[in-house]
């Protein structure tokens, strides 16, 4: 579909592996804040969490672009 894979984590050390398995780009946010990244990219379509830490959800759902949606972690 043409997506770009940003995949986010906390900490350096597993940039490697992310981008291995696919991801176009890797945020550390530890580093650096995922929303903003994600507004520099042009806003994300849509944000799949793995996690259940709503803070955590609530400090990237910045990054979405108009009418950009989230879903998972529950």
């Amino acid at each position: 579909m043409g997506f770009k894979v940003v995949a986010l984590g906390r900490g350096a050390e597993i940039e490697n592996d992310a981008l291995a398995l696919g991801a176009h780009v890797y945020v550390d946010c530890n580093a650096e804040s995922a929303a903003s990244k994600l507004q520099d990219m042009g806003g994300a379509v849509g944000i799949i969490s793995t996690i259940t830490q709503g803070d955590a959800v609530d400090a990237v759902a910045g990054g979405l672009a108009p009418e950009g949606t989230t879903h998972g972690g529950s």
